[in-house]
């Protein structure tokens, strides 16, 4: 009977210390996963506001073609002298002559251009912020989508063309937006703001400025592959550059430097993501999975999700740099969320 019981208590005893050895493992297990926790489209998995939008065989195969072109040439550190002496001789920046469904008109604010796409019957108003690294006007592809975008929502759109780098620095663009957002605001109909890659940057430092200064802030955000950190230290984009089509890091950061002027590089005028992400509007962030924004526009979205912010973050699967402007199927579904989000 002795027997019987110690034969039972050593049982017992490699029972408890097995469970023992497998918690540990569990624990060291998960703290190893908790360790390289994924971020970017992996993430998706995990978050239910990351979506990701799949790459189609038809865009897939022009993928390739835009493979063989050199499109990042100029903001290598081979390329961007001679660029930035072309921005240099610059004489300024004009919209581009290109025919819209709606009709165009112009004023002048702060002794700024503001374009506008007026639509009669509007039921809301777009405020649209160019891309372009601070430094590029805006080109007729980005014109396009407004007009689209516009017709989609039935909205009035507001393009205002701030002041670019070399010449001027992001603290002479802010009082021509505040003044063409004014505008913008007299509508009295829903406001809704859109950026793309440093038009994604400045829509939303602007909209920080704006709670910060109490003024009404638009209804949503929608930020196309938005630069919120011009410092680029993100120790990861270096993986995304490699797949990227258009974007070189090293021009980008020489051109960030130029548009802070005398402003600290990560003074959340010149790079948001650095800024208080409290109280600020819904906002949608769409970022192609082969490009350097990659990083930080996940930062971004995990910021706002942090601060309380109704934020999502969708992924294109494969794409490029502001995908959304594109005509493809990928394009034509990030569009449709951005009109759903809106109704």
């Amino acid at each position: 009977m002795k027997n019987r019981t110690r034969i039972a208590a050593v049982l017992l005893l490699i029972a408890v210390i097995c469970l023992m050895i497998t918690g540990c493992q569990k624990g060291a297990e998960q703290a190893t996963a908790d360790s390289v926790a994924p971020t970017g489209a992996d993430q998706a998995t995990r978050d239910e506001a990351i979506i990701t939008i799949p790459l189609t065989d038809e865009t897939a195969k022009a993928k390739e073609k835009m493979q063989t072109l050199n499109v990042k040439e100029s903001l290598s550190e081979k390329g961007f002298p001679a660029a930035l002496d072309m921005l240099k001789t610059r004489e300024g920046q004009e919209f581009p002559q290109t025919k819209t469904k709606l009709t165009q008109n112009h004023s002048a604010v702060n002794g700024n251009d503001l374009y506008t796409l007026e639509n009669d019957d509007a039921e809301s108003t777009l405020f649209y912020l160019h891309g372009g690294a601070y430094a590029y006007g805006i080109s007729e592809k980005q014109v396009m989508f407004c007009d689209d975008m516009a017709q989609r929502l039935n909205a009035k759109v507001y393009i205002p063309l701030y002041p670019l780098t070399p010449q001027a620095s992001c603290r002479d663009a802010y009082p021509f937006l505040d003044a063409a957002y004014a505008e913008a605001l007299k509508e009295g109909k829903p406001i809704y703001l859109i950026g793309d890659s440093a038009g994604g940057g400045l829509a939303l430092a602007f909209v920080e400025y704006l709670r910060d200064n109490g003024v009404q802030l638009p209804q949503k955000m929608f930020l196309l592959s938005p630069w919120v950190d011009v410092t680029m230290s993100d120790p990861a984009i270096a993986e995304y550059e490699q797949k990227d089509l258009m974007l070189n890091s090293y021009g980008l950061i020489e051109l960030g430097k130029l548009w802070a002027g005398e402003l600290d590089t990560k003074d959340p005028s010149v790079s948001p993501l650095y800024g208080e992400m409290k109280s600020l509007p819904p906002t949608m962030i769409f970022t192609g999975t082969d490009e350097v924004m990659v990083p930080d526009n996940t930062t971004l979205y995990h910021k706002m999700r942090e601060a309380g912010v109704d934020c999502s973050l969708i992924f294109g699967e494969g794409l490029w740099h502001v995908f959304v402007q594109d005509e493809f199927p990928e394009a034509v579904s990030a569009r449709q969320m951005i009109v759903d989000a809106c109704q």
